[in-house]
């Protein structure tokens, strides 16, 4: 058989080409293979599964409504068909005419169980007809609010190793209620800890916490659990912007109200459903941390120019007679039922909550801003009722724009208390809810949570 010079000549050229394709192969082989180990190496790191527990006005709460005996308007609904509703938040509903309506479907009531003179407990329900309930569960509880960049920075930045409610999730909650009667949420926190730590091979469990958050952590931790269980299931407490001794603000949102910056609210619009919510009472200023007593440098939180008075945690009671002169009339009480509400509510909060002084015994980091003009006191010079006025002038002091410094600072004193370390980290000027977006913050939590 004879050949033609052009066979000749294509035989090496396509043993070449052959070659080269079976490289090429080759080098992609290795490189894939290198890719997968290297992505496996870091996927490897031994993250902590994290549970989050947001602050007040982070959760979704849903709303039906049966056979509502009243309402502020005719135009209101009375009965949605056992039909549920987005009652926190939906932006509609707070605009003019639909917010009375809103308010007066989250509103909370409240009575007073008499067991005996030593035992008295204040008890708080939903307004009658409104059945509420927090949904959705998990992470899609929280991360339509603040919690969102922090979770979606964690679920992109291990390599996989976070799987949404798996190990990687949140209890939203009905932030309404304080730990006197919201009966689930202390088990809820301790029984997802230990899912947690199940789902993740028991590795340590990481806290996360925000705002009234962290004041429920502290409640569980000092309330609810063992420090054995603390050492067998808890790596850390991760703490953002903590309200551990309550916020001047809080005042505001019983006094006049608090329309948050949300345009076309008017804080005596909201004045009836805040100042019902047994989270507020909670958060009212802790009597260790801004008492005027003992030579301390603390201002009364309020001022009234035209009665004379001025009112600190060291006349609680004082305070809650002459705001209830007004309020009583929102929940049908008499004055000395009001006064009597609002102290047992207190004492009950003070004895079921936590004690500030007390440390956790975990291992606690506390990130915070401060510099930002924080209320420190509110003076009402207009008129001796409180409900028709905004307060004519803010005293300013130093914090987070939302919590005092004292309080977010209250911490620091459980270091001479407990083993293990408080940590505490100033971001510098950043808000309340600001700092659960910065970059250092989100950077140092991941670096902690793969520690």
């Amino acid at each position: 058989m004879v050949l033609s010079r052009t066979s000749l000549l294509l035989k090496p050229i396509a043993f070449s080409l052959l070659l080269l394709i079976t490289i090429i192969i080759i080098e992609n082989r290795i490189n894939s293979n290198f890719d997968a180990n290297e992505k496996r190496t870091e996927a490897s790191v031994d993250y902590s599964p994290v549970l989050i527990v947001p602050g007040t006005a982070s959760s979704t709460l849903e709303a039906r409504l049966t056979h509502k005996p009243t309402v502020p308007h005719f135009y209101c609904k009375r009965d949605t068909a056992n039909q549920w509703f987005t009652l926190w938040l939906s932006i509609s509903d707070l605009l003019p005419g639909k917010i009375d309506c809103w308010a007066d479907n989250i509103r909370l009531l409240r009575n007073l169980v008499v067991q005996d003179t030593d035992n008295v407990t204040v008890r708080f329900r939903n307004n009658t007809g409104v059945d509420v309930k927090v949904n959705p569960t998990g992470l899609a509880g929280i991360e339509r609010f603040a919690f969102k960049e922090m979770i979606d920075y964690l679920l992109q930045n291990t390599h996989g190793y976070y799987q949404r409610d798996i190990t990687l999730t949140a209890i939203p909650y009905d932030f309404r209620m304080g730990p006197s009667n919201h009966l689930t949420l202390a088990h809820e926190i301790i029984q997802t800890v230990e899912e947690l730590y199940g789902n993740s091979n028991q590795t340590k469990v990481t806290l996360i916490s925000h705002s009234m958050g962290c004041a429920w952590i502290l409640h569980v931790l000092q309330k609810k659990v063992s420090n054995e269980w603390k050492a067998k299931y808890l790596k850390q407490w991760i703490a953002l912007a903590p309200a551990w001794g309550g916020t001047v603000e809080a005042v505001l949102q019983l006094v006049s109200g608090d329309a948050l910056s949300i345009p076309l609210v008017n804080g005596r619009t909201v004045r009836q459903e805040q100042s019902s919510y047994e989270s507020t009472v909670w958060l009212l200023p802790d009597e260790m941390l801004y008492g005027t007593n003992n030579g301390s440098n603390n201002k009364p939180f309020l001022i009234n120019d035209k009665s004379g008075k001025s009112y600190s945690t060291n006349n609680y009671l004082e305070f809650f007679n002459d705001l209830c002169i007004d309020l009583h009339k929102d929940y049908k009480e008499t004055i000395d039922e009001c006064v009597k509400l609002y102290g047992a509510t207190v004492q009950q909060l003070k004895n079921q909550g936590y004690d500030i002084t007390q440390p956790p015994n975990v291992n606690v980091t506390v990130f915070y801003g401060h510099g930002i003009q924080t209320a420190e006191q509110y003076v009402y010079k207009k008129s001796s009722d409180w409900s028709h006025d905004d307060p004519s002038t803010i005293v300013w002091g130093d914090g987070d724009g939302t919590v005092n410094w004292k309080s977010l600072v209250a911490g620091l004193g459980w270091r001479e208390k407990q083993i293990l370390p408080v940590t505490y980290v100033n971001v510098g000027e950043v808000k309340h809810t600001d700092v659960l977006k910065v970059p250092l913050v989100l950077s140092s939590v991941l670096e902690m949570l793969g520690r």
